[in-house]
């Protein structure tokens, strides 16, 4: 489920992009840099550290978030099918035996319900590893930034310029807006992605291939639109709902300067329990709505799966006889095929990838907090 993190990313690349191009944020960064006297090659190593800490959040968060989480949506619960043949008895020793085909034989069937592939990321992780090989956590990343930037591209150009410079409820109208068609134009590219992320790796179909047949393959963008439009709306849903309620609260005006001088402790509370209710609003869209779009739209675009390709986990290829005559499930039933230890098993891996982000950015903060602390203390000291 990359919607949230896209969403975000995005935002913050725009935000950055406007940072870098203002004059008065060129100078507010000399003045920080300034203010603590570091040179140049203590500035060069935060950038370097900065960097690496980045793509070690980007490689977790596509492990856990991406590959683990769409084979655990995918995944079809298997049983295993045991016949027990037994036969009535009831003579005495001396009664002489009768022939077999005489016999009362009873047969009696039964069904075991098999362990998960995926029935935790530690596990899954070691089936990808076992059949795909050492890179198996970064398939299909090269499909992964197609998507996004074709998205991307997009986005930028059916953004209306007009829109930049407009605030509010109508820039989030519009941006919700565009971000949807986007959505909806790529969705192809979209399933290629997944169909690479769930493909058995014996199959060795390039990316490229990947892409052109999704795209020549007709009624794939009219399959996937409804999907499509839902999962984009519950993108803009899970970041616009605590945005709004972050502006109906107040929060949007509270300036660091303020909280940290003129607040007092009473207040503090009140800003922090509104900040508390924005991130249990986020979360809460995110796993009640956000999450069945994803799963959803992911189910669907699996059953699109060519004929001619296994899949990672054991999969229902016709989702119990669901499957249209288009080749692809119907968008209810994507969801009401889900057994309800795998939603919980979803959720739990996504509480997992956030409790692991978290702890490594403070961890970096903590590390690079500490690297200007040193540094200030090994300027102060005297020769």
């Amino acid at each position: 489920m990359t919607g949230v993190h896209g969403q975000v990313l995005g935002h913050v690349v725009r935000r950055s992009v406007e940072a870098l191009s203002d004059q008065k944020n060129h100078e507010n960064m000399h003045r920080f840099f300034a203010r603590y006297e570091l040179p140049n090659w203590a500035v060069g190593g935060i950038a370097v550290y900065a960097v690496v800490f980045a793509i070690l959040l980007a490689s977790i968060r596509y492990t856990i978030g991406d590959v683990i989480a769409t084979l655990m949506m995918v995944e079809t619960p298997s049983t295993t099918e045991t016949l027990t043949i037994s036969t009535s008895d009831n003579k005495t020793p001396l009664e002489k035996e009768p022939l077999l085909d005489t016999e009362a034989l009873t047969v009696t069937a039964s069904s075991t319900p098999n362990q998960a592939v995926t029935r935790n990321a530690r596990h899954t992780m070691r089936h990808l590893v076992r059949r795909a090989g050492p890179f198996a956590r970064w398939r299909a990343l090269p499909l992964y930034f197609a998507h996004h930037a074709t998205a991307g591209l997009v986005t930028l150009a059916l953004s209306p310029r007009r829109a930049a410079h407009t605030g509010g409820l109508p820039m989030l109208l519009v941006h919700a807006a565009v971000a949807i068609l986007a959505t909806v134009l790529t969705s192809p590219l979209h399933a290629a992605w997944t169909h690479g992320l769930i493909a058995a790796p014996e199959g060795k179909q390039s990316a490229w291939s990947r892409v052109r047949g999704m795209f020549a393959r007709g009624g794939v963008m009219k399959s996937l639109m409804l999907p499509s439009v839902v999962y984009a709306g519950a993108q803009q849903l899970t970041i616009g709902m605590p945005v709004v309620l972050a502006c109906v609260l107040g929060v949007h005006k509270v300036r660091h300067g303020d909280l940290a001088q003129e607040f007092s402790s009473a207040e503090k509370t009140v800003f922090a329990l509104k900040l508390v209710a924005c991130a249990a609003t986020m979360a809460f869209v995110a796993v009640a709505v956000l999450l069945p779009a994803a799963v959803t739209l992911t189910r669907m675009e699996a059953s699109l799966l060519p004929e001619e390709e296994d899949a990672m986990v054991p999969f229902d290829r016709t989702f119990g006889a669901r499957v249209s005559e288009l080749g692809c499930v119907g968008f209810v039933d994507a969801w009401r095929t889900v057994d309800r230890v795998v939603r919980l098993r979803i959720v739990k891996v996504y509480a997992q990838l956030f409790t692991m982000q978290m702890v490594i950015i403070i961890l970096g903060m903590m590390g690079l907090a500490s690297f200007v602390a040193g540094f200030k203390h090994v300027q102060a000291t005297p020769n």
